[in-house]
């Protein structure tokens, strides 16, 4: 009986335990949105504003000040080829807008090290590219077994023939080899040349040479029969 009030006891103490943890973690969470993330958020964006407005107004006025440049461009002195005090006045102008161009890249990348929301929406973009590719690769799949479904029911149903063609396959045919032997005969006998030479199908042809040597061959289509 006191094993299981103690059970009891110690489950519920567990419980409380572990719902104040999740409350304090909650609390904290809210605590850390209202007091850093809202504002840094919204200083953020108000920063952003100010810099793309900053941007687009050092663009304008560098191409605003390239076009003029080449357009109010006085008439050159003779025997000069280049209005050298013109351009250099431009070359000023150009560099000043150069230089305020650098002092806003770096008060961008201030803001990026220094806010907060800053890392999250680089990693909400990230996510975000991640889950774009994930998505398209999953619609192609998708697509693809859905065609391949599509094909083998209409087969099933009657709407897609498939014609049969037997493949053909192409062996290359060997060149059959034709052996000449020509041999001649000194027995003029013509019994005993039929009895010697002879190319039924039950003999064996014994061809013998000057050398002494002995060749049986049994193959006749080899042979070159006389008319």
């Amino acid at each position: 009986m006191l094993d299981a009030y103690y059970f009891i006891l110690t489950t519920f103490t567990n419980c409380m335990i572990s719902f104040g943890t999740a409350f304090n973690w909650l609390s904290n969470q809210i605590q850390w949105t209202v007091r850093i993330l809202i504002p840094d958020a919204c200083k953020y964006w108000l920063t952003r504003a100010r810099l793309c407005h900053r941007y687009s107004t050092l663009s304008w006025k560098w191409w605003i000040l390239l076009f003029a440049s080449h357009w109010n461009e006085p008439p050159k002195k003779p025997g000069k080829k280049f209005n050298g005090t013109w351009w250099m006045h431009a070359r000023a102008d150009q560099y000043e807008l150069l230089s305020e161009f650098k002092e806003l890249q770096r008060s961008h990348q201030y803001l990026l090290r220094r806010n907060t929301f800053a890392d999250l929406y680089d990693l909400a973009w990230e996510i975000h590219l991640d889950l774009w590719h994930a998505a398209l690769m999953l619609m192609l799949n998708f697509i693809g077994v859905g065609y391949f479904i599509c094909r083998i029911a209409l087969f099933k149903c009657g709407y897609i023939a498939m014609a049969s063609k037997k493949r053909r396959w192409y062996k290359r045919k060997k060149k059959k080899k034709t052996f000449h032997v020509h041999t001649t005969v000194l027995n003029i006998d013509k019994r005993l040349q039929d009895q010697s030479v002879s190319f039924d199908t039950d003999s064996s042809t014994i061809i013998c040479d000057n050398s002494a040597n002995v060749h049986i061959c049994n193959n006749r289509s080899m042979f070159i029969s006389p008319p």
